[in-house]
């Protein structure tokens, strides 16, 4: 015989909380809800101060997520089988390998988290990673690597116990010389027997080495890469910048320390004008180009001009004109003048323009000339 009273009315909503029936009243609530999935298969696994949640989806689908204190599912992970059949039941977990074994249909998949770790190369980037909660630092061999690649208790996953770089000055440098490095981190490891510190500056493409020198307890300094392999490795278009990694190791057992992740070279070389390369800092306009080096005792101010008549000039076309021009900071080389950058001229030894044959004028816009 049963109690009407304990039995839950059906007209209440699923979506709120309400009492459950039988003898001993407890409150029930919606948990997780999305109208898109179906479920095959729900397991929750302890991982070390974390409660994983794994849901397997009619569809095939493996969903991966972190189960907080608060009711809430934190999705971290999600991966389609091939089947794209209901994931069985049974869930089984590897917690020394972080391999999962799922079945769908006829098939068996094992899905690893292992081989992320090892991409990243310094402690910061371990243990920065929102990807993987699984991976961790190993300080015996100094690597990123799941728990069970780590000899001892050597394996932590809190990233105060990394290695920082605080400072870095200059955060950039050009490729047309060799730049002295000053790296300030927040603590410098003791060299083994003929180690040494070096510098390794990276992309997708290149990768170049410079040995540091300790400064002091926390400091290194290290050099560029040499002129002839910035030159020939590093492609830098016209007014833009390449962006490296800066990581600093132990060799030769090639230990990352600690890592940057964006360093900047820049070619002041690239720069045509004055202005331009004076709106870079490291460049200087200098002996009538960009660079980084100055050999001259006094850098003086870019190159301009004023028109002496700066009354209206009216230009004729197929006419020839002669413009009287002052110049200040003037460079030594030969000069062209030149209108809306198309119609070319040279400027004689008394600083005026001359431009032989001004062609016909069609388009209503270039009733107004530029000189440059």
């Amino acid at each position: 015989m049963t109690n009407d009273n304990d039995i839950c009315p059906w007209i209440i909503s699923d979506r709120l909380p309400y009492p459950v029936g039988g003898i001993i009243p407890i409150i029930g609530r919606l948990f997780y809800e999305n109208s898109l999935e179906s479920s095959s298969a729900l397991q929750l696994h302890p991982f070390g101060s974390s409660i994983l949640f794994l849901q397997g989806l009619t569809n095939g689908t493996f969903k991966l997520g972190i189960f907080d204190f608060l009711l809430n599912i934190n999705w971290i992970y999600s991966n389609q089988l091939s089947t794209q059949l209901p994931i069985l039941s049974d869930i089984l977990f590897d917690n020394h390998t972080t391999s999962f074994f799922l079945a769908s249909g006829s098939k068996i998949y094992r899905l690893s988290f292992a081989g992320d770790c090892a991409s990243h190369m310094s402690c910061d980037e371990c243990l920065s990673s929102s990807n993987n909660l699984f991976c961790g630092w190993c300080s015996t061999t100094e690597r990123c690597t799941v728990s069970n690649d780590c000899p001892g208790k050597s394996w932590r996953q809190e990233s105060n116990q990394c290695i920082h770089i605080i400072n870095v000055q200059p955060m950039n440098a050009s490729i047309d010389q060799s730049q002295w490095i000053n790296l300030t981190l927040s603590k410098l490891p003791q060299l083994e027997h003929n180690e040494i510190y070096q510098c390794i500056f990276t992309d997708k493409i290149i990768s170049a080495s410079t040995q540091a020198i300790k400064l002091d307890y926390n400091r290194l300094s290290c050099p560029t890469p040499s002129n002839h392999f910035r030159k020939e490795n590093i492609y830098i278009q016209m007014g833009n910048e390449s962006k490296v990694r800066l990581s600093i190791v132990k060799w030769p057992s090639n230990t990352t320390i600690a890592t940057i992740s964006e360093f900047i070279f820049y070619d002041c070389s690239s720069y045509s004008s004055c202005e331009l390369c004076r709106s870079q800092i490291g460049c200087q306009w200098c002996s009538d180009r960009c660079s980084s080096i100055c050999t001259e005792k006094t850098i003086k101010q870019c190159p301009s001009f004023d028109l002496i008549d700066t009354s209206s000039i009216f230009i004729e076309s197929g006419k020839s004109i002669d413009i009287s021009l002052k110049f200040y900071n003037t460079i030594k080389s030969s000069l062209e003048c030149r209108l809306n950058e198309t119609i070319l001229g040279f400027v004689d030894k008394n600083n005026i323009c001359h431009i032989s044959n001004i062609p016909e004028l069609i388009n209503e816009n270039d009733q107004t000339v530029y000189l440059s």
